[in-house]
């Protein structure tokens, strides 16, 4: 197998090493597509870059008959069904190779083809993310997995604006009053902990108020920056609010004006006022089974 030139010297030497693993799996009669992700993968929209310290990723989708009776909610419980069909030559999902800087781990997912086009089979934004935007396809047999992605991708879009009209009533409720609350009841590190978890719902907003899938967590915050969704000012923001001293409730007042602050530069995250208690009552209109009286 070739592999097209490279500019990154350290992927250029991964992928010289994967190469004869990748040849083989290619020339399986059970492959259906093989893709290299994550930062492992050129692609022009592919926002991560790999460096010495990264794992590489591959996706090893496999052409497996499954009957409708045997899928499973979790994958793993339909391929203890179909144990028999899965060919012996699939590797472990983690393993080791030698590169010139030592040893790189090698993390080869596994997808069923047959299973992720089961309408049931649904895809996390993180998991859409990387095969539209960080995947390299190496082979996809008459380009179905591909179409198969891009499916998964507009039915897991569709769910942003529901998604972001809950992180938006937990943020209305999560930066101040649930910290503060938790911090008076239990003590600051509680109050902390709270307001750590405000502070992902603030980001995950702010990629769902974009249309874009929240990416994997090691790359969440850098990319708020490198894909322009917040300037200089929002940055150093955020970082005040991530600056932490647990033990003391002084510092958690602080961390949460910080993001209230970052909150009011950003679009549509209400944290207190009038604002804030529209949010709520929108979001608690879609819990309720029948519409309040005088309303459609």
């Amino acid at each position: 197998m070739t592999l097209p030139s490279i500019s990154n010297a350290a992927l250029r030497a991964a992928r010289e090493a994967m190469s004869p693993l990748l040849a083989e799996w290619t020339a399986k009669p059970e492959l259906h597509a093989l893709c290299i992700l994550s930062s492992s993968a050129e692609n022009p929209d592919n926002p991560t870059r790999f460096d010495q310290e990264s794992d590489f990723d591959v996706a090893i989708v496999l052409d497996v008959p499954i009957r409708a009776g045997e899928w499973r909610p979790h994958l793993d419980d339909t391929c203890t069904l179909i144990a028999d069909r899965i060919p012996d030559w699939v590797p472990e999902f983690a393993f080791w190779i030698q590169v010139p800087w030592g040893s790189m781990e090698v993390n080869a997912h596994q997808l069923i083809y047959q299973y992720e086009c089961d309408p049931r089979t649904r895809w996390t934004g993180e998991k859409c993310d990387v095969f539209l935007n960080k995947s390299d396809v190496l082979c996809d047999r008459d380009g179905s997995f591909q179409a198969l992605a891009r499916d998964k991708a507009q039915a897991a879009q569709a769910q942003l604006v529901r998604e972001r009209d809950r992180l938006a009533n937990r943020i209305t409720w999560d930066v101040r009053e649930m910290s503060l609350r938790q911090a008076r009841r239990l003590g600051p590190e509680a109050g902390h902990f709270l307001l750590n978890r405000a502070v992902d719902e603030v980001i995950d907003c702010v990629y769902a108020t974009a249309g874009l899938f929240v990416p994997n967590n090691k790359w969440k915050l850098h990319h708020l920056s490198s894909r322009g969704l917040i300037d200089a000012r929002q940055a150093a923001l955020l970082r005040e609010a991530l600056r932490c001293d647990p033990a003391c409730y002084a510092d958690l007042e602080r961390r949460v004006q910080a993001l209230e602050n970052f909150c009011a530069q950003a679009e549509g995250l209400a944290t207190s006022g009038a604002d804030a208690q529209e949010v709520r009552r929108r979001y608690q209109r879609t819990l309720q089974l029948k519409p309040a009286p005088g309303r459609s």
